[in-house]
């Protein structure tokens, strides 16, 4: 509710969900999106601000097992070694805005874990500079697990001044979420039971397809590129060897 890139408010829930990762995959793969009503996806909804106009989220944890029951264990293995990971073992989730200034109370720490079923309200004023964000699982002792599942969207904050540079719009702007993930022969997620202190997934995914291609038109595009990965860095190029402009 609200205007569009105005002060605005959202009632956004973590889901378990089925999604293709690839057409000639055997199925779709068991993820966690967030859903803003339309349906769970991964990444979750891209939120659209401007500077100085507040959002207030309603972030609700409805993770569900394919019976319909809430969840009280985690869907991938936990390994209970790490800080914090005993506590959260139930697959606690909480949501972190990745470079927003907010209040403590809604920046989504490690240990204010939202429990089965609850909702909690966050206020972001929106008052910094416009820029590409991301929302992500931030859970103590499980962040990797979570945002492996898919827990993650994309925040963009837009002003007067950036639009009035004449970048590259609409179907011309793109967000592009760039994470590694591995899978099992049916297609389920497949990542180490025991802590790892890096892990590289064998299939790049970009907006949640495995190794994707877009059809574009002549002229100017811009990407806004987010290196979503647990442990990989990306050297990004273009195939001809032209340059291109970073707005950093």
């Amino acid at each position: 509710s609200g205007a569009a890139g105005g002060a605005a408010s959202y009632h956004i829930r973590m889901r378990e969900t089925q999604q293709q990762l690839h057409s000639e995959l055997v199925g779709p793969t068991t993820l966690w999106g967030y859903d803003d009503g339309t349906g769970a996806t991964y990444p979750g909804p891209t939120v659209e601000a401007s500077v100085g106009e507040p959002v207030s989220v309603i972030w609700e944890k409805d993770l569900r097992d394919a019976s319909g029951l809430l969840r009280t264990g985690h869907y991938l293995p936990v390994d209970l070694c790490p800080h914090g990971a005993p506590l959260n073992a139930d697959a606690g989730t909480v949501v972190h805005l990745h470079g927003a200034h907010v209040e403590a109370a809604f920046d989504g720490y490690p240990e204010s874990t939202f429990k089965p079923g609850e909702q909690v309200v966050y206020q972001y004023p929106n008052w910094q500079l416009p820029s590409t964000l991301w929302y992500h699982d931030h859970a103590l002792g499980i962040t990797r697990l979570n945002v492996y599942m898919g827990l993650a969207g994309f925040w963009l904050i837009r002003d007067a001044f950036e639009q009035s540079l004449n970048l590259p719009s609409g179907e011309f702007e793109i967000p592009l979420a760039i994470q590694d993930r591995s899978l099992n022969a049916d297609v389920t997620l497949k990542y180490p039971a025991e802590w790892q202190e890096t892990f590289f997934g064998d299939h790049i995914l970009v907006n949640g397809k495995v190794w994707p291609f877009l059809n574009v038109k002549p002229g100017k595009y811009r990407l806004r590129l987010l290196s979503g990965s647990g442990s990989r860095t990306l050297r990004l190029s273009l195939s001809t060897g032209d340059d291109f402009q970073v707005i950093g």
